[in-house]
């Protein structure tokens, strides 16, 4: 049995993303968010310089950043960052490096939420 291609994956971790998305309970758990940024990372470590590497490094970035949204961990927001400095570096000629300068550039201005004020 041959392992999928990498176009294969990166819908499979779509679709992973497509049912955590649609699924509120499933939002809360962050366990289901790092499995579904797993499969799109696959998509690149399976391929790192094939056509589906970009996109499959950009979208587990993406999903870092929205998992950032609800965890509020710094450390999810750091990933996110990085992952997108990387597209940026490695994907210099992918339509992945305009996006993931737009995602920094939005990320980076938008205001820390807060859980709870305390004044």
């Amino acid at each position: 049995m041959s392992a999928a291609a990498p176009k294969d994956k990166y819908f499979q971790a779509e679709a992973c993303y497509y049912k955590l998305r649609d699924n509120q309970k499933k939002r809360k758990y962050r366990d289901n968010w790092l499995a579904c940024i797993e499969k799109f990372h696959d998509v690149y470590q399976q391929d790192p310089s094939g056509p589906w590497a970009a996109a499959g490094l950009y979208k587990s970035g993406e999903l870092y950043q929205k998992l950032y949204k609800y965890s509020l961990k710094k450390s999810d927001k750091e990933e996110a960052l990085d992952i997108y400095g990387r597209v940026i570096k490695l994907f210099p000629k992918s339509r992945y490096k305009d996006k993931a300068e737009i995602a920094i550039n939005s990320f980076s201005q938008e205001a820390t939420p807060k859980v709870a004020s305390k004044q």
